[in-house]
């Protein structure tokens, strides 16, 4: 695939996120279209979503369906993701709030659980965590091999993102 058609289908998948102004990468500045005020880097964009430098919110190509933005992590409900891969992956979901003064709080990460269609998934608890009612970010990330291309600017990776989405945090 060209780099013009790679950079097509991923301007085509940001604008599938709804919601959110999502950068087109996964490093760098924002793109100011923030409607609140910063706070230790961090502003919020409509529709709830942190905008937070080194957390800028895209979709790769390798992701043809993601939950919406702001969708509830951490009471039991089921965040699930599409992979252009297919099946037979072992993608993880890096988890970051952001705190009352702005500050972005790794969680950790979870693994996403192959469910043999090209679907991925998760919906493990949180447990008295500063993170109740947080907004966040659910970060795709999986071990590169050779059954993919990376995306742009990730080639060299050894786990590239393949995407970074909005989330809100829920403590059961």
């Amino acid at each position: 695939m060209t780099l013009a058609a790679r950079t097509a289908l991923v301007a085509a998948s940001l604008l599938l996120l709804a919601g959110c102004a999502p950068a087109a990468a996964p490093t760098g500045t924002t793109d100011g279209s923030s409607d609140g005020s910063s706070s230790g880097g961090t502003s919020t964009e409509a529709g709830g979503c942190p905008v937070t430098d080194g957390y800028e919110l895209f979709s790769s190509d390798l992701v043809t369906s993601a939950p919406e933005p702001g969708a509830v992590y951490g009471d039991g409900s089921t965040l699930s993701f599409t992979l252009a891969m297919g099946a037979g992956y072992s993608p993880t979901l890096d988890l970051t709030y952001v705190s009352d003064d702005g500050t972005p709080i790794v969680m950790g990460g979870q693994n996403l659980l192959d469910n043999g269609d090209g679907t991925y998934s998760n919906n493990l608890n949180v447990f008295d965590s500063d993170a109740d009612g947080r907004p966040g970010f659910a970060s795709v990330v999986v071990v590169k091999d050779d059954t993919f291309e990376a995306p742009a600017g990730q080639e060299t990776a050894s786990q590239p993102i393949l995407g970074v989405y909005c989330v809100t945090f829920a403590v059961e």
